[in-house]
């Protein structure tokens, strides 16, 4: 008996699975759709929740300024910064753009830098620093210079009457942001310094002029019975350390009227021109 054995061969059924592929891309769009709808639906939703939100904070009484804090003022009084600010009591605390308060602080010529902060739920905070001045810059206009050596404003009314003045300078030896000083410029902010530091011949005396020559340097007025005190180029802070000891010699010397000029160029050779009581002339003499 013999087995008889047929190819069996099995038909994918390509219908069926088109059918399935159709359903599963009809699916895939509506799925698509919903979510598309849903995100739409969510950011309406949070869109409305923040302009309820905003209006709630900006329209509320709750947020409106009832006090306004400054600190680090001196020369400047509390009403005039917050005049320069442009904020006042019973604004909304969050319709105040922090940002344009800060530029407006810092537009003051007084205020070197400003910080401004809101106080929940209804004040604001502002921390000011006001430029420290240092000297006087004369320019045949007269300029107030900071410890940085900037001009930050001019001279007005009794302004900087107790500080020193510096002559013989031109603009173009000014400090500019960004630039480099020039030497001369270099060499009278350092007096300033070290005429300005605990322990100086001049410190508490209150420096007078400080004199600028292209060609011989600097020379500084600050004593009633001293004339110019020449310092010539460098070596300030030892040239102001010998002045003590030049200046105690000169006091020591009753029969001195007065001095004309003491000469520190050459820390070497330190000349002292006195006049001497009923001499009209004045002599040299080395020290």
């Amino acid at each position: 008996m013999s087995a008889i054995r047929r190819n069996t061969k099995v038909r994918t059924n390509r219908y069926r699975k088109k059918t399935a592929s159709r359903r599963n891309k009809n699916y895939g769009g509506v799925l698509a759709f919903v979510k598309f709808c849903g995100s739409i639906i969510v950011v309406a939703a949070m869109s409305t929740a923040f302009i309820f939100s905003y209006d709630i904070l900006t329209q509320c009484d709750y947020f409106r300024a009832k006090a306004i804090e400054v600190e680090g003022t001196k020369l400047l009084s509390m009403e005039e910064v917050i005049e320069t600010s442009g904020v006042n009591v019973g604004d909304n605390i969050f319709l105040v753009n922090l940002m344009h308060v800060r530029k407006r602080l810092l537009s003051h010529p007084w205020i070197s830098e400003a910080e401004v902060i809101r106080e929940l739920p209804d004040g604001f905070s502002f921390v000011v620093r006001e430029h420290q001045p240092l000297a006087v810059i004369d320019l045949e206009r007269k300029f107030l210079i900071n410890k940085k050596g900037e001009i930050f404003k001019e001279v007005k009314d009794n302004e900087g009457e107790s500080l020193p003045i510096v002559k013989g300078l031109n603009y173009s030896d000014l400090k500019v942001s960004g630039s480099t000083e020039s030497r001369i410029y270099g060499a009278v902010m350092d007096v300033l310094k070290f005429t300005a530091e605990p322990g100086s011949a001049i410190y508490g005396k209150g420096l007078g002029t400080i004199k600028v020559d292209r060609e011989m340097g600097l020379s500084i007025c600050s004593f009633s019975n001293i004339g110019e005190i020449n310092l010539g180029f460098d070596n300030y802070f030892s040239k102001l350390n010998r002045l003590k000891n030049v200046l105690f010699f000169v006091k020591r010397n009753s029969e001195y009227e007065r001095v004309d000029s003491i000469d520190l160029n050459n820390l070497d050779k330190i000349v002292v021109r006195p006049v001497f009581t009923g001499q009209m002339a004045s002599e040299g003499k080395e020290v």
